[in-house]
C-alpha cells in the first residue's frame, strides 16, 4: 500500500504543471582612476596637491546582482556591490560591500527594496548633474545636502504609468554607514524621501521632498528640489533649484536655510561629450555665506564601456564661508570644496581632473 501510495504522489509531481524558473546572476563592475590636481587652499598655507586618484567620475566598485522569476510577473532580486580604491587596492571606506546591499521583489515594475541603497535624491541628481554626480565639476559639492546612500532602508518605486509619471520612496531607520540601530533607537538618524518625477520623450522632470531627523530630537533637516533634464537634441539642459533648510543649526533663533541653482549642459559631437555647469548657494540668514562654482569639461567615448574625460572646476566664496572655513581644523570637513566622486577637495576650491573609466 505504502509503496502505490508513494508511486502515486511520485506521478502526481511529475505530471504536475510546473512553473520554468527564470534566473540570471551577473558579476560586474567599474574601475575608474587618473590624475588630479587642486590649488587654492581656504589655509593659504597649504600647497597645492597632486595625486593619483580611484572613483574620480564614479566609484570603482565590483559587485553582483541577480534575479530570479519566482512566477509569471513576481522577481525576486538582489545586489551586492563593494567599492575598491584603485590606486591602492584597498576596500573603500574599510567595509566589504560599503556601496549597495539590498534584496526585493519586483511585481509588474513596483518594487521594493530592504538594505543599503541608493537614495532617490542621489539617484535624480546624478542624471540632472551634467557631470553625473562625479569629477570636480560634480554639483554636490555645492548642493551639499544630497545623501548618496542609506543603510537600514527601504525603498518603493512605482513602474512608469499616466504616460510618463512614477515615485520613488526611501525611508531608512538609522542612514549612517556601517551602523544597525542603537537600543531604543536612541541617536539613530531616521531618513525619508519621496521624489515623483514625469518623463516626456527623452527629458525628466524631477520634484522631492526629504527629511532627515534623529529619533527624538527637536528640530530635523528639510530639502525640497525642484529638477529637470531637458533634451534639446543638440544639447541636454540640466536646471534645478532647492531650499535647504537645517533646524540642527540655529541662526537667531530660526532655521539655517539656503537657496541652491544648478543650470548646465551636456553637448554631445560624436564620440565627445561637453560638460558644462554652474552651481550657486547663498545662505537666508544674512550670514553672507555664498559660494559659486564654474565647471567645464569633457568625456570621449572609445566604446560603450571605455571613455576619456578631463574636468576643471573653480570656486568662488564669500567672506561668510571664508570665516566659516578659517575656524575648521579638519580639511574633509569643509563646507564648500572641490572634490570629485570618491575623493575630498580638502578644502581646496579649485581642481583639475584627468581621468580613464571602464565598465565591465
Amino acid at each position: 500500500m505504502q509503496k502505490k501510495l508513494m508511486a502515486a504522489v511520485i506521478s502526481g509531481l511529475l505530471t504536475a504543471p510546473v512553473f520554468a524558473a527564470d534566473t540570471s546572476v551577473t558579476l560586474y563592475g567599474l574601475l575608474d582612476a587618473g590624475y588630479s590636481a587642486r590649488w587654492d587652499n581656504y589655509n593659504a598655507s597649504v600647497s597645492g596637491r597632486k595625486s593619483i586618484d580611484s572613483g574620480i567620475a564614479n566609484g570603482s566598485r565590483i559587485g553582483v546582482r541577480g534575479f530570479e522569476q519566482i512566477e509569471p510577473g513576481v522577481k525576486a532580486f538582489f545586489v551586492i556591490e563593494g567599492g575598491i580604491n584603485g590606486d591602492t587596492g584597498a576596500s573603500k571606506d574599510g567595509l566589504a560591500w560599503s556601496r549597495q546591499t539590498l534584496v526585493g521583489l519586483d511585481t509588474q515594475g513596483y518594487k521594493l527594496a530592504v538594505g543599503r541603497q541608493l537614495t532617490p535624491i542621489y539617484n535624480n541628481y546624478s542624471i540632472v548633474d551634467p557631470f553625473g554626480l562625479g569629477m570636480v565639476g560634480q554639483s554636490s559639492n555645492v548642493f551639499k545636502h544630497i545623501d548618496a546612500r542609506a543603510s537600514n532602508a527601504v525603498t518603493i518605486s512605482t513602474p512608469v504609468f499616466a504616460k510618463g509619471f512614477a515615485v520613488d520612496t526611501i525611508y531608512s531607520t538609522n542612514k549612517a554607514v556601517g551602523s544597525d540601530e542603537a537600543l531604543a533607537n536612541t541617536g539613530d538618524d531616521r531618513y525619508f524621501s519621496i521624489f515623483p518625477k514625469y518623463s516626456f520623450g527623452k527629458s525628466t522632470v524631477f520634484a522631492g521632498y526629504t527629511q532627515d531627523k534623529i529619533k527624538n530630537a527637536e528640530h530635523k533637516k528639510q530639502y525640497f528640489d525642484v529638477m529637470g533634464s531637458l533634451d534639446l537634441d543638440v544639447a541636454t539642459l540640466s536646471l534645478a533649484y532647492a531650499r535647504v533648510q537645517d533646524g540642527t543649526s540655529q541662526v537667531n533663533g530660526e532655521d539655517k536655510k539656503w537657496d541652491r541653482f544648478l543650470v548646465g549642459a551636456k553637448v554631445p559631437y560624436g564620440n565627445l561629450t561637453g560638460l558644462v555647469s554652474f552651481n550657486y548657494s547663498k545662505d537666508k540668514n544674512g550670514l553672507n555665506e555664498k559660494v559659486a562654482q564654474y565647471a567645464l569639461g569633457g568625456a570621449y567615448a572609445f566604446s560603450k564601456r571605455t571613455d576619456i574625460y578631463v574636468a576643471y572646476a573653480q570656486e568662488v566664496t564669500s567672506d561668510g564661508v571664508d570665516a566659516a572655513a578659517a575656524k575648521v581644523t579638519d580639511s574633509t570637513k569643509y563646507a564648500y570644496t572641490v572634490g570629485d566622486g570618491s575623493n575630498n577637495g580638502l578644502g581646496y576650491r579649485r581642481g583639475l581632473n584627468l581621468g580613464l573609466r571602464h565598465r565591465f
